[in-house]
């Protein structure tokens, strides 16, 4: 699957815009701390190697012939699902009101993927997908 290589390079370009930034900033007035963009850089260094790596293997893979999918490319659920359980963790440290609105769009994203995963064991089970 090369679009998702291609998330993860995204992503990693992103990230080395905003590392970019803050090494125009690092002679400002407020004091320099270095973890924040060796942090962010590293993480943009991981995040286009982890899309190299991810190319390469499909690469080698091949592709294959088109037809019906298991897996979906986009999921509605799946984003909720993650959006919420990254509010309910920064819930923990700005308070319990964004922690439960995390915890509240976590289990509907939750639920969405329940339904899809009950949906596309329907559809195999009637033949309609490999």
């Amino acid at each position: 699957m090369r679009r998702g290589a291609i998330v993860f390079v995204a992503w990693g370009l992103w990230l080395g815009v905003w590392t970019a930034v803050q090494l125009v900033f690092v002679h400002a007035v407020f004091p320099e701390r270095t973890i924040q963009w060796v942090m962010l850089g590293g993480a943009s260094v991981a995040a286009i190697a982890t899309g190299a790596g991810v190319w390469q293997l499909t690469r080698a893979r091949g592709t294959r012939t088109p037809g019906a999918r298991l897996i979906t490319d986009e999921s509605a659920a799946t984003a909720a699902f993650a959006v919420g359980v990254a509010m309910a963790l920064l819930g923990a440290s700005f308070g319990l009101f964004l922690l439960l609105i995390g915890a509240a769009i976590a289990a509907l994203g939750l639920g969405g993927l329940l339904r899809e995963g009950i949906a596309r064991g329907r559809d195999v089970r009637r033949g309609r997908i490999r």
